[in-house]
C-alpha cells in the first residue's frame, strides 16, 4: 500500500456567473438608463433587489397593462415572483443641476 496522498484539482469556476454579478447589472443600468428583467429572473431580482438597498438602483414592477409602479425596498423582496420589472438609474438629486441635493429644498448648513 503506498502513503502518497491523492489531492484532487477542481477547476476554478466563478461563484457568480459574470452576467448575474451585482457589477454587471449596475453597469447595465448605469449604462442604458435601465434594464428590464424577466418575471422569471429571479437571481437578477435579487441582485437588483440587493442594489436598491444600498440606494444604488430604482426598481419599477411591470403591470399587466404596460404601466409601471415603483418598487420600495421590502417591496421589491416580497414581489419577487410576479410580475418584469425594469431596473432605473436613480435620480442624482432634488435639486437644479449642479446644485447640492439640499439646496433646492431650503436646508441651510
Amino acid at each position: 500500500m503506498s502513503d502518497a496522498t491523492v489531492v484532487p484539482f477542481r477547476s476554478r469556476q466563478p461563484a457568480i456567473a459574470p452576467h448575474r454579478h451585482p457589477r454587471y447589472l449596475m453597469d447595465q443600468v448605469y449604462a442604458s438608463g435601465s434594464m428590464p428583467i424577466p418575471a422569471d429572473d429571479r437571481q437578477n431580482k435579487i441582485v437588483a433587489a440587493l442594489l436598491q438597498g444600498m440606494g444604488l438602483v430604482l426598481i419599477d414592477e411591470i403591470q399587466p397593462d404596460g404601466s409601471a409602479v415603483r418598487l420600495g425596498p421590502g417591496e421589491a423582496r416580497v414581489t419577487k415572483a410576479r410580475g418584469p420589472w425594469r431596473v432605473v438609474k436613480p435620480e442624482t438629486g432634488a435639486g437644479a443641476e449642479g446644485e447640492p441635493d439640499g439646496a433646492a429644498a431650503g436646508a441651510t448648513a
